[in-house]
């Protein structure tokens, strides 16, 4: 009967459906799209810092006198089951060809490094061996954005790279190689970097001493927890220096901040969107009212047929709730059919798969609406007293 009822007054009922798609399929496409940044930015993040810890200064451990990283805790960290150590150095110089002035991050590795870090891929060239990182060669790997800011469209392998520290000091490296662009959105925000040999930079740097670190990467086999590897390093470390001069962080804490942001933003879109669901459902209300009101001698027949007020709040809760459905399941294909397209428009974004999260909160939430805004147009219709339906005109 509430199916034939909303055959009946058709264009009433599509508007309501309408009213109620709309709001669906706002609410679908706001959680799908955060949905899809945050799953694209956390897979751009994996690709870029791996299963790996590491191990830094803490922020009160800092200054002319403080205590940096050594050989001495790099072997002690070296040896440890499925972990590789990658000890680095940072420095930053100036590059300056007579037109142009740019800062240059000078990056220590201990050679080899793709072997080492699954993370880094060398793009053209090669990597320094570690041959050549133990005797310190003057020669240097760039990182995409280095090798665009520097040498634009040339090709840099074979170049010499003339860089100088901020007290002057000069020097010359031979480019071998360039590394892959990292991906996505970190591409623009990586900065121009400059891999060289540790042992060349405590050669010629001004202020770092032999032997000294400032970062040292441990890079885990796949089947290690990196917060419980984190815990024995920071362990080691303490039992080492004492607490609070060293800290170890995993690459799961970087995760655990972009799936924070990635819930805020769910939330805040959710919210948004069911502001178009609520409209929604006002309208399927508005659309019972005018029902009960032209319908209000069919009510009065009914009740004198023996229809209970029970029934007539129950035929038209039910008609609620088939709209609700009706332009919930609209909205959701909608909806899916856009996030579809948006996928394929911007491949940054990785392959469209169906968020059944998304999908069951879309269409309950629809469903809510129907269900709550059809409860005021049922309870009116069935309080109507049956004498005054059959004399309505």
């Amino acid at each position: 009967m509430a199916a034939q009822t909303l055959r009946d007054y058709r264009l009433r009922s599509g508007l309501a459906l309408l009213g109620i798609g709309l709001g669906t399929y706002s609410v679908s496409v706001l959680l799908g799209v955060s949905s899809l940044v945050s799953g694209a930015v956390l897979s751009q993040l994996a690709t870029v810092s791996g299963n790996s810890v590491f191990a830094q200064q803490s922020v009160s451990n800092r200054g002319p006198s403080s205590t940096r990283l050594s050989q001495t805790d790099v072997d002690a960290l070296s040896g440890l089951y499925g972990i590789t150590v990658v000890p680095q150095v940072f420095e930053t110089v100036q590059y300056d060809d007579g037109q142009r002035q740019r800062a240059v991050t000078l990056n220590g590795s201990p050679g080899d490094t793709p072997r080492l870090d699954p993370t880094v891929h060398v793009q053209t060239g090669r990597f320094y061996s570690r041959m050549e990182a133990q005797s310190g060669e003057a020669v240097a790997v760039l990182n995409n954005r280095a090798a665009s800011d520097l040498y634009g469209k040339r090709d840099p392998i074979g170049q010499s790279l003339a860089l100088h520290y901020p007290n002057g000091t000069r020097i010359t490296l031979t480019v071998i190689g360039v590394l892959q662009p990292v991906p996505g959105i970190f591409q623009s925000l990586s900065t121009p970097q400059v891999m060289v040999p540790n042992p060349y930079i405590w050669r010629v740097s001004p202020v770092t001493r032999k032997n000294d670190f400032d970062i040292v990467q441990l890079v885990l086999a796949a089947q290690l927890d990196a917060d419980t590897v984190a815990d024995r390093i920071q362990g080691r470390l303490d039992a080492l220096h004492g607490k609070e001069m060293f800290t170890v962080q995993s690459s799961a804490v970087f995760r655990s901040v972009v799936e924070g942001v990635g819930r805020i933003l769910q939330l805040f879109f959710g919210v948004s969107g069911s502001l178009a669901l609520v409209v929604g459902g006002i309208g399927i209300m508005n659309v019972m009212l005018a029902s009960v009101t032209e319908r209000t001698r069919d009510i009065g027949l009914l009740m004198a047929l023996g229809a209970t007020p029970a029934f007539i709040n129950r035929q038209f809760i039910f008609e609620a709730f088939i709209l609700s459905c009706l332009g919930g399941g609209l909205g959701l294909i909608a909806a899916q059919l856009t996030l579809w397209g948006v996928s394929i428009l911007v491949p940054l974004l990785g392959p469209f798969t169906v968020q059944f999260g998304v999908v069951a909160a879309a269409l309950g939430i629809s469903m809510f609406c129907g269900l709550f805004f059809g409860v005021w147009p049922a309870a009116r219709a069935s309080s109507l007293d049956p004498i005054t339906c059959l004399r309505y005109e």
